[in-house]
C-alpha cells in the first residue's frame, strides 16, 4: 500500500495545483500523444525518437526513486540512521548491487519499449478494446476537481486489481514452472537479502512479463491510465525491496508496510507471498502463516550474513 498511497498523494497534488502547475497534471493525466518534431522521419526513426524520450523520462523516475532510496538506506554515510529498521542487519555486496543496477536499467528500457508499443496501439485505434468506464475517465484539465479525483480513484482501483491479479499469477507461474524458475526468475532471487536496486533486477523475459500488466490495463482504459500504470510498475517494487520496515506495533505503519514485509519474506521463503499485496495470497492460501511472521522477522534480524539466510532457506524449501 505504501507506493500506491504515495502515488495517490502525487496525483492529488497534481489535481489541486493544476491551474498553477499544469505541467505536472499533464505529465500524469493527459490524453495527448508525445509530439514528434516535423524533421524526424516516419517509421523506425520516429519509433526511436519516441523510445528515447520515454526512456529518458522513465529512467529519471527510476533514478530519483530507487537510487535515492539506495543512497539513503545503504550508503555508508546514511545507513546507520536507518539500521534499526533493517529487516536483516547484513548488507549486500558492491558487486551484487552493480549487477542489480545494470539489470534494472535494462528493465527500464523494456518498460519504455512497452510504453511505445501501447502508444502505437492507441494511435492505431486498437486500444482500448472496449470501454468499462462509460466516459468517466475522459477527463481534461478543465474538469472540476471532484470529477477528476473520482476518475483517478476509480482508475487507481482498476489498475491495482488488474495489476495485482496479473502479478500474482505470473509470479506464481515463474516459481512453479521449473524451467522458468531455473532460467528466468532465479536471477531475481539472487538478491536473497533485497535492497532497492534489486526491485527491477530481472531477466529480460521476466521484465517483459512484468510490464505486460500495462497491456491489460490499457486494453480497457484511456491512454493516460495506461501511462500511469507504467509508472506504477516502475516504482512498485520499491516497497518489497527496500530491506527496511517500520515497527509492526504501529497499526498504521503495518498496513502501509505489510506488503513490503511480505515480499521480503518471499525472498527467503520462496513458496509463500507471491503477490505484491496479500489479497490473492489470502484467497489462494499462499500467504506466509501470520503466527510465524514475527518469529521469522526476528530471525532475519539476528542473521550474521545474507549467505547464511540463503543457505538455510534453500534447505527448508
Amino acid at each position: 500500500m505504501l507506493v500506491e498511497t504515495a502515488l495517490l498523494f502525487v496525483v492529488t497534488f497534481a489535481i489541486i495545483s493544476r491551474e498553477s502547475s499544469p505541467a505536472v497534471f499533464n505529465a500524469l493525466i493527459s490524453h495527448e500523444y508525445m509530439p514528434v518534431p516535423i524533421d524526424v522521419p516516419s517509421g523506425m526513426q520516429t519509433t526511436g525518437f519516441l523510445f528515447f524520450k520515454h526512456f529518458i523520462r522513465n529512467f529519471a523516475l527510476w533514478f530519483f526513486v530507487f537510487v535515492t532510496a539506495q543512497l539513503l538506506l545503504y550508503s555508508r554515510q546514511c545507513a546507520s540512521k536507518f539500521q534499526k529498521f533493517k529487516l536483516n542487519p547484513t548488507y549486500p555486496g558492491i558487486k551484487l548491487m552493480g549487477r542489480e543496477a545494470l539489470r534494472s536499467i535494462r528493465g527500464v528500457c523494456l518498460a519504455s519499449l512497452t510504453e511505445v508499443v501501447i502508444l502505437y496501439l492507441y494511435q492505431n485505434g486498437i486500444f482500448p478494446l472496449f470501454r468499462m468506464d462509460g466516459g468517466w475517465f475522459d477527463i481534461t484539465i478543465t474538469n472540476s476537481t471532484l470529477v477528476i479525483f473520482r476518475a483517478v480513484v476509480v482508475a487507481t482501483l482498476v489498475a491495482i486489481v488488474i495489476g495485482e491479479t496479473h502479478f500474482y499469477w505470473t509470479h506464481r507461474l515463474l516459481h512453479q514452472n521449473r524451467w522458468l524458475y531455473q532460467n528466468v526468475h532465479k536471477i531475481h532471487h539472487e538478491s536473497v537479502n533485497p535492497d532497492p536496486l534489486s526491485g527491477l533486477s530481472m531477466h529480460p523475459i521476466e521484465s517483459l512479463i512484468y510490464f505486460s500488466a500495462a497491456y491489460f490495463v490499457s486494453a480497457v482504459t484511456p491512454l493516460w491510465i495506461g501511462r500511469l500504470m507504467i509508472k506504477m510498475l516502475l516504482i512498485e517494487p520499491l516497497q518489497g525491496h527496500s530491506g527496511h520496515a517500520l515497527a509492526e506495533t504501529n497499526k498504521v505503519s503495518d498496513v502501509l508496510m505489510s506488503a513490503g514485509i511480505d515480499h521480503y519474506i518471499h525472498h527467503a521463503k520462496f513458496q509463500y507471498n507471491f503477490g505484491a499485496n496479500p489479497i490473492w495470497d489470502q484467497i489462494c492460501g499462499t500467504q506466509f502463516p501470520l503466527e510465524r511472521r514475527a518469529a521469522l522477522l526476528e530471525e532475519f534480524r539476528t542473521k550474521r550474513s545474507g549467505r547464511e539466510t540463503s543457505v538455510e532457506a534453500e534447505k527448508e524449501d
